[in-house]
């Protein structure tokens, strides 16, 4: 065989294992597309069944992966959804094992997740002033590490966290998720972020920041037909139904709603522009208790020792990154020391 036919040869099969390399990336490429896309249909959903089977199913195939950022990101996901189907006790149960994961594996890039954590509950408990808090360190975390998804996500729950809140609470809404908007360019993530303007607007009564936001959703949906913009799709045709005076079928899409405080947040919105006192004030009365009951299932002093493990590690670690520091500068120190007393040494010997 001369070299020409063996270079030949040997080229072929580089090329040959370069397209199984490939072939096989996209197919998982794939299969993880399908399972993200799986996840996301039944966590806008009813089917708790359906989620957990498709998120476990996620979780599995990124631990095999050792994709760790995905794995952490899932298991916050299934939280968020827990607490959004008011499975208080269930979602607390999972940010104690999830806060505990994170430190045994001194996984340090994850733990604002726990601050985010700690933001949506005490924002569900209505604590604004430590929901804004924890919602702040986590930002500024994901921040520094260049994290624009979850950047995304935090602003986008904080303009969530503001739909029913005090009027000056709706302003800040409108600044988290003009802020969301602008992270990114994606028009998923976009249409996204100005949904959730619209629905601010909405709970407060504001038709025209209402209309400047429906405008902009039409203009990103007509500039990309082939995409299927479903997520928040309900409550902002929701609020359009009961701005243009459609109250029954708004009242109706209030049937789709999972998380019983928000359902009725909305339905004592639309009695309001309604006009009938009699059913804002019993779905007002109905709020109040639901609240009430989601209050009692949320621990405050599980959620208190939570953040409060969760700071104790913090310091630990400050402690440790400031003794090392110490030492460093006195080796340093020694080492200049011990070169001048040579130096010295040399000097007075020659």
């Amino acid at each position: 065989m001369n070299d020409w036919t063996h270079n030949r040869l040997f080229s072929l099969l580089i090329l040959l294992m370069m397209s199984i390399c490939t072939i096989t990336a996209s197919a998982d490429d794939a299969k993880e597309e399908h399972l993200k896309r799986v996840v996301s249909i039944y966590y806008d959903g009813t089917n708790e069944y359906e989620f957990y089977q498709a998120i476990n199913k996620y979780l599995d195939y990124a631990k095999e992966k050792k994709d760790y950022y995905t794995y952490y990101h899932l298991r916050q996901k299934e939280i968020v959804y827990d607490i959004n189907h008011n499975q208080y006790n269930k979602a607390l149960e999972k940010t104690i094992q999830l806060k505990n994961d994170l430190l045994n594996a001194n996984a340090e890039t994850y733990y604002y997740m726990i601050d985010y954590l700690m933001g949506l509950f005490y924002g569900t408990r209505e604590n604004n002033k430590l929901s804004k808090e924890h919602f702040i360190k986590a930002a500024d975390k994901a921040k520094a590490l260049d994290d624009k998804a979850d950047l995304l996500l935090i602003y986008q729950t904080m303009a969530n966290i503001c739909i029913f809140n005090s009027l000056e609470e709706s302003l800040q809404g409108y600044k988290w998720a003009d802020l969301a908007y602008d992270l990114s360019k994606d028009p998923v993530d976009r249409h996204s972020s100005m949904s959730l303007k619209s629905m601010v607007a909405f709970g407060h009564n504001d038709k025209a920041m209402f209309e400047k936001c429906w405008k902009e959703l039409e203009k990103i949906k007509k500039a990309n037909p082939d995409i299927n913009f479903w997520m928040y799709s309900r409550y902002v045709h929701l609020g359009r139904y009961a701005f243009d005076g459609d109250y029954d079928q708004a009242v109706s899409m209030c049937d789709s709603i999972s998380e019983e405080v928000g359902r009725l947040y909305f339905l004592t919105q639309i009695y309001k522009l309604k006009g009938d006192l009699e059913a804002e004030n019993a779905a007002l009365i109905s709020l109040l208790k639901a609240k009430d009951e989601r209050n009692d299932d949320i621990a405050t002093l599980t959620v208190n020792d939570i953040n409060h493990d969760f700071q104790l590690k913090m310091k630990q670690l400050e402690a440790q990154e400031r003794e090392q520091y110490v030492q460093v500068i006195v080796i340093v120190g020694l080492v200049i020391v011990l070169a001048l007393v040579v130096l010295f040494f040399f000097r007075k010997k020659a």
